[in-house]
């Protein structure tokens, strides 16, 4: 049994190792706050990369800050009935985790319900990028929402959020399920 409970944390080690993080993933959380929309996007390193690349195919001036600001117009949006809204402000600081940075963006609105997202952050290095968005509604519900090169826009909605398991939750789920069942045969047996 202890051969089982072995290859079991062999293979849970292996798994976490393989799928702990998406490195090119970002995260984005979307808030009302002192009656304007706050966005934080959680990018990672290669984010720059995705802005220089961007900005190269649209012969944006070398200046990192005008690329940033055209590279974040041109590739998320939010739009009321067809208008799009415009940041009033954009702030650059140091991210959660060493290979991160956050990206805050602030907006004229005091609704997140009805609004239309189109994040197409990084798609243009990344072909199977995936930005995920935590959404905080009046409500007090969350919803999640993710954008992917396949769906670039989502409806925020407090009842139509995107629902995806991921594969690592999916493997961890399997795995502790096993794990209770092998040490509950183990406690029988023994």
């Amino acid at each position: 049994m202890n051969k089982m409970l072995f290859i079991q944390l062999f293979c849970w080690v292996g798994i976490t190792a393989a799928w702990a993080h998406e490195p090119a993933a970002i995260y984005a959380t979307l808030k009302i706050e002192q009656q304007q929309l706050k966005v934080a996007l959680e990018v990672p390193w290669t984010f720059v990369e995705g802005v220089q690349a961007w900005a190269a195919t649209k012969n944006q001036p070398a200046d990192f800050d005008m690329q940033l600001s055209s590279y974040l117009q041109g590739n998320f949006q939010l739009f009321r009935k067809k208008k799009r809204l415009v940041a009033n402000q954009i702030a650059l600081e140091g991210g959660s985790h060493q290979h991160s940075a956050t990206i805050y963006l602030s907006y004229q609105t005091t609704a997140l319900e009805g609004l239309k997202l189109s994040n197409t952050l990084l798609f243009n290095i990344h072909a199977r990028q995936k930005n995920t968005h935590l959404v905080y509604f009046k409500n007090g519900k969350q919803g999640r929402f993710i954008t992917r090169p396949e769906q670039q826009e989502v409806f925020l909605s407090a009842d139509n959020q995107t629902t995806n398991r991921s594969l690592h939750t999916t493997l961890f789920t399997l795995f502790t399920t096993f794990l209770l069942i092998g040490l509950v045969v183990k406690s029988r047996l023994f």
